[in-house]
């Protein structure tokens, strides 16, 4: 009888199944191994100079912008679960037409099936883990499921950066970004099978009113000094964390790092991302001088681009790399003291268009860089630096809110 009730113990699941279903379809998301080899793809297989680089995600951010409204009116009539389907779909066909034969045109096509299937997926997924768990009743746990889910997309990253650079050695770069491909695959099988579609009374969330969305925040923007110079800081260091991502591999490139090595290094990325993330965060939260500590954050941000165009060796690409995570991970860490300016019954708006703001801004300044690195790949990264330095100073606000207070 005592063996019969261990056995229930064992096999008594905190969570109902869908909640470790998404997990599970987060982790399968995750694990890309074409991450740590994007821009070798890009370069060598594809043949394309930084400018066409950057000209795709350009064009990739453009394609999103105009696809979301359809796609969204889709998902609003459908329901959540026929848009994720529906992302999958189009994230299956993307990658295996982008590796068919190196041809910018076909490249062009390819990210706006990957921009297609991103509008679909655009909040959709989020909403229905969410429905799903409010129709489970676990609400109040719903934060928690979701930090879970966050990570264990993280430790998808982690485990496939190391593989996608040793393929490298076994496979063709192009196969092994079509293999890319099998995750939506799985992740669409999974779906089918255990998740269904929740019944919700509304979906309108999924359309998003841009007009609505620039009058409010405009005037919510417009009326507060200290939100507007901590946006446009937020900003600067977004566009900074941006071309890092996009930066330190053509830099590897050129300092003849092994095609097997790269991988590694997208580990120091994620993991420099998340070391800063807690560090700042508790730094933040236990000290008053808040404006101080993120200046020097700033400051050390746009020396390390400085430093990496100055002095080309791996140990400052190394370090270009790690400290470069605060430009990827600025949004967390920010969130709190970002959401103490805006008034609650406005917030959603307002952060909505924070982003689409912050995505036009990167969407123009990507082929400029792209043009600028082809030219000088030092100069550039030296620039951005200075710019990064500047902003810190310039746009800071005075004080940071307390959003205890």
């Amino acid at each position: 009888m005592e063996k019969q009730k261990t056995k229930q113990r064992v096999i008594n699941f905190k969570y109902p199944l869908e909640v470790y279903v998404f997990w599970i379809i987060s982790f399968v998301t995750g694990f890309e191994l074409v991450g740590g080899v994007l821009v070798l793809f890009l370069r060598e297989w594809g043949g394309l100079s930084q400018l066409q680089t950057q000209t795709l995600q350009s064009w990739f951010m453009f394609m999103i912008f105009l696809m979301e409204i359809p796609t969204g009116l889709i998902g609003d009539i459908k329901g959540r679960k026929f848009s994720v389907v529906c992302s999958y779909i189009f994230l299956i066909i993307g990658p295996v037409i982008y590796g068919l034969f190196p041809n910018f045109k076909l490249f062009l096509l390819s990210e706006a099936i990957f921009a297609i299937g991103a509008a679909f997926s655009s909040g959709a997924m989020e909403a229905l883990m969410y429905d799903t768990v409010k129709e489970k009743g676990l609400l109040d746990e719903y934060n928690k499921i979701n930090t879970v889910n966050r990570s264990v997309q993280s430790i998808g990253r982690l485990i496939a950066a190391p593989l996608g650079g040793l393929a490298v050695a076994l496979l063709p770069v192009n196969i092994i970004f079509q293999l890319w491909a099998v995750n939506s695959v799985i992740c669409l099988i999974i779906l089918l099978i255990f998740i269904k579609e929740p019944e919700v009374i509304s979906r309108r969330e999924l359309v998003p009113d841009y007009k609505e969305v620039f009058k409010k925040s405009l005037a919510t923007l417009r009326d507060n000094k200290k939100l507007q110079k901590l946006v446009a800081y937020m900003i600067s260091v977004s566009v900074g964390g941006y071309f890092v991502l996009w930066l330190y591999q053509t830099l590897m490139l050129e300092a003849g790092v092994p095609d097997t090595q790269y991988g590694f290094y997208r580990i120091l990325f994620m993991v420099g991302q998340m070391l800063i993330g807690f560090v700042l965060s508790d730094l933040l939260e236990k000290h008053k001088h808040r404006r101080l500590i993120l200046i020097i954050c700033g400051l050390l941000f746009g020396l390390v681009y400085i430093l990496a165009g100055w002095i080309s060796e791996i140990w400052t690409i190394v370090v270009f790399i790690v400290i470069g995570g605060y430009g990827k991970e600025h949004r967390g860490v920010f969130s709190k003291y970002l959401n103490a300016y805006i008034e609650s019954d406005e917030r959603s708006t307002t952060l909505s268009f924070i982003s689409m703001f912050k995505r036009i801004i990167l969407a123009v300044l990507n082929p400029f860089v792209g043009w600028a690195a082809d030219r000088s790949l030092s100069l550039t990264l030296v620039a951005i630096g200075i710019f990064i330095i500047i902003s810190s100073f310039v746009l800071m606000p005075n004080e940071i809110a307390n959003p205890d207070s």
